[in-house]
């Protein structure tokens, strides 16, 4: 068995590395609903964070971290490539972006679940809030994570 080596960083809105997350959010966001992305959903992403996780010079997964208050980001865009699913690299990213964002100096992450992702965040420790409701067309859910 070959022994893989993920790469975990933070990346600028301008570079080559933010197009090809943003084409790794479309194959797995955006494309199955029928979706695009508005040239606003893209200009927000340069005030958040992007973390991706590589593998063989290659993103496979990636997240935003948008800032939601003095103590709180919002996990936002969550996409791993589908030949990585189910294959702890998404439990890697979210274990990056939980260092991060206690390096920030937060002390919760929240975000909106689509419920076929609810069981991957709670066994990473977030917890439901509120009652379910749609976006995107889809059933969602809040969920929290105290740090």
């Amino acid at each position: 068995m070959a022994i893989i080596n993920y790469h975990t960083q933070v990346i600028s809105y301008d570079s080559d590395q933010y197009q090809e997350a943003v084409a790794l959010r479309y194959k797995i966001l955006r494309k199955p609903l029928g979706l695009r992305f508005s040239d606003e959903d893209l200009a927000c992403d340069n005030d958040e964070y992007i973390l991706t996780i590589a593998a063989n010079h290659q993103i496979i997964g990636v997240l935003q971290l948008r800032n939601y208050n003095e103590k709180t980001y919002k996990l936002r865009q969550m996409a791993i490539a589908s030949a990585w699913q189910r294959k702890g690299v998404g439990s890697q990213l979210i274990q990056y972006a939980i260092t991060f964002t206690k390096q920030k100096g937060k002390e919760k992450i929240i975000l909106h679940a689509r419920q076929i992702a609810i069981p991957f965040y709670a066994k990473l420790g977030f917890k439901i809030v509120g009652t379910p409701f749609k976006e995107v067309g889809i059933p969602h859910c809040k969920m929290e994570l105290l740090l």
